[in-house]
């Protein structure tokens, strides 16, 4: 039996919104413009949007930085099993 094997992804959260996948900035406006955080997807939505891919949520952390609240989340899913 072949051992499973996953890939993950890890998201940032910032008032409700998911603003980094992996490093990278998630919105559709420049990080810098102003208003740039309502260009991110909701954090309902974007867990939706996840899971309809097979992403599962697996852990989540919190933190505070430069007096901002921030949440982590881990995500993973299986992959395509290999003969």
């Amino acid at each position: 039996m072949a051992q499973r094997q996953f890939e993950y992804r890890v998201a940032v959260m910032q008032l409700n919104r998911v603003t980094f996948v992996d490093g990278k900035w998630a919105g559709r406006m420049a990080p810098t413009e102003a208003g740039a955080i309502d260009s991110c997807e909701e954090l309902s939505a974007w867990l939706r949007n996840e899971g309809l891919e097979g992403w599962k949520l697996v852990s989540v952390t919190a933190e505070a930085v430069s007096g901002q609240n921030l949440s982590r989340l881990y995500l993973r899913r299986e992959l395509a099993a290999r003969d």
